[in-house]
């Protein structure tokens, strides 16, 4: 199962995306999640599930850096930014960290 965000812009295409641009995405993609793992499972939902977010804008390089540190290590050393990930996903210790440990999510980040 792949979901995907298209944002694309002709007037900010090198302005990089701050956190809070990506707040409704992120909280789409982690409603979906919450929802799949209470109906399947959450050992099931991360070997079938893809959140992509596809933009001709950068992200911001630290969000990106904490998202791919939490992904790849389970920790999170910009406290900000982890704040921010458990605000706009609504999951915190543990379960945010599983919902980042596959390697299928948070795949497409670039």
């Amino acid at each position: 199962i792949t979901y995907s965000q298209l944002k694309h812009s002709t007037v900010h295409a090198n302005d990089p995306f701050p956190p809070s641009k990506l707040k409704n995405t992120i909280e789409g993609f982690a409603k979906r999640y919450k929802a799949l793992v209470k109906q399947l499972g959450k050992d099931k939902v991360q070997s079938i599930i893809r959140f992509n977010f596809v933009s001709n804008r950068p992200i911001s390089e630290d969000f990106y850096l904490s998202i791919q540190e939490l992904k790849e290590t389970e920790t999170v050393t910009n406290a900000n930014n982890l704040r921010k990930l458990e605000e706009f996903t609504g999951l915190k210790n543990k379960d945010l960290r599983a919902s980042c440990k596959s390697p299928r999510i948070w795949d497409d980040w670039t």
